[in-house]
């Protein structure tokens, strides 16, 4: 069943669709990005975690550069390749802000 992103994302012109992508790999980047400033912020920073955070970073990078309003293959492989990943990301800081909130007004 498509969510309603994926239904919007169906009908889109070749513009809006390419706007989609690049906001949806943009996020992908800032969550990583934001990942190794917290790893470096630690004490003692994990620097094999920092560096395939950072590969992770230059992939996406390359693959944004990659994909091409004119190229609707490109958009629809980077889109359902990110956007599954991107809507697990923010379940899952949901489900954490949830819990945190839980154990708030627990204490």
């Amino acid at each position: 069943m498509q969510t309603d992103a994926e239904r919007l994302f169906d009908r889109a012109d070749p513009i809006t669709m390419f706007e989609m992508v690049n906001d949806t790999m943009q996020n992908m980047i800032r969550i990583k990005m934001a990942a190794i400033y917290a790893e470096e912020a630690k004490a003692t920073p994990d620097a094999a975690k920092i560096a395939e955070l950072d590969a992770e970073v230059t992939a996406i990078l390359k693959e944004k550069r990659a994909v091409s309003f004119r190229d609707e293959a490109s958009m629809r492989r980077a889109e359902s390749k990110y956007a599954p990943l991107l809507r697990e990301h923010y379940a899952r800081e949901r489900q954490e802000r949830e819990q945190a909130a839980l154990r708030v007004a627990a204490a």
